[in-house]
């Protein structure tokens, strides 16, 4: 499992309504300290640097910590850079830092938890790890599927 923390908020749904330049500011600052959260987890688990593939189908669980509980949509919102961030570098994500194949649901299963923090002193932790498979490797889904199909 790989652990990052970042000691700061990201925004909630207000950011949505800022001015364009604000928000690629405010990305690429997520990308520099989602950058560092990930070399300080590289040195905790591998000092040598090994870096792997990225995760196939990864089961990641974001925790945001802070003095006033937000409700679901902004829980989940609040992460949307943050998740991207987790993604390979490509055009249209530079910050990529490749730790998951795609956010897709065939890719990742995400879980969101908040966790009450003093005023002042939050941030968030996503905890990345391999996802179970299902044995059989068949999904419900896709009979209901099949059977519009």
């Amino acid at each position: 499992m790989i652990v990052l923390e970042v000691d700061r908020l990201p925004t909630c749904n207000t950011s949505d309504n800022r001015h364009w330049r604000s928000k690629t500011r405010d990305r690429a600052e997520w990308g520099m300290l989602m950058r560092a959260a990930w070399n300080d987890a590289q040195l905790r688990s591998d000092p040598f640097g090994c870096r792997g593939e990225p995760i196939e189908r990864a089961h990641v669980v974001f925790i945001r910590r802070s003095s006033r509980e937000p409700d679901s949509d902004n829980l989940i919102w609040s992460f949307k850079a943050v998740r991207d961030l987790l993604q390979p570098a490509s055009k249209r994500n530079p910050r990529g830092l490749g730790l998951i194949v795609g956010d897709d649901p065939q890719h990742l299963e995400a879980e969101y938890r908040w966790e009450k923090a003093p005023r002042g002193k939050g941030s968030v932790q996503i905890e990345v790890s391999e996802a179970s498979v299902d044995p059989e490797g068949d999904d419900e889904g896709d009979e209901v599927d099949s059977q519009y199909g």
